[in-house]
């Protein structure tokens, strides 16, 4: 087969198409999180694309309190650009936001940043699920003995590093997630994370 005919069957296969898929693809996951920190949010935009999130996370960014979605609203912009990049990337699992956060809807790492922005301007002050406080104390000795050296004493993360903010997240939601986590059902969590929450 001559490289005509080859260039032939790829156009007619559709294999083109697959491959310029794959290609525009390339950019790391890495590169797309640094692009998106980098740009200059439109909150307004942000807004207008947040539209597509509504159904699941409600328009005030709350969420469900049974912990099936996440409260994001208040989020840090950053840690919502990188979770979008992950669900973009297969680094995390869930197909309704796989759907969301796929090129289709936030095409370009302009257009991530824009709704992380709007998110991350929502209400702090909504209020989350709680639990029965049956393990209260137990679970605060384990939180600043394992997590908030990383989350913070009070659990307000760092943007700068990455690190999501915890309080005022649904407690199912938060069981849940270390559940998934310890279980290796968070591709994008670290090793040290998992152990950590294995112990």
């Amino acid at each position: 087969m001559t490289m005509r005919e080859r260039l032939a069957w790829i156009a007619a296969t559709g294999l083109g198409a697959l491959l310029a898929t794959v290609a525009a693809g390339a950019a790391t996951r890495a590169d797309e999180v640094q692009r998106a920190r980098a740009a200059r949010a439109d909150v307004e935009h942000g807004a207008q694309l947040f539209t597509g999130c509504v159904a699941c996370h409600g328009s005030d960014g709350a969420g469900e309190p049974n912990g099936t979605v996440p409260r994001i609203a208040a989020q840090h912009a950053s840690v919502l650009i990188k979770e979008i990049s992950d669900f973009r990337r297969r680094r995390r699992w869930d197909l309704r936001m796989e759907q969301v956060a796929g090129g289709h809807r936030l095409g370009s790492a302009q257009d991530v940043a824009d709704v992380a922005a709007y998110v991350a301007s929502l209400d702090v002050e909504l209020q989350p699920a709680i639990g029965d406080g049956l393990y209260l104390q137990r679970g605060a000795s384990a939180y600043l003995r394992v997590c908030s050296g990383c989350h913070g004493a009070s659990g307000q993360g760092d943007a700068a590093a990455l690190v999501p903010r915890l309080a005022g997240q649904h407690a199912p939601y938060l069981w849940r997630q270390m559940q998934e986590s310890a279980t290796n059902g968070r591709p994008n969590m670290k090793a040290s994370h998992v152990e950590a929450l294995r112990t």
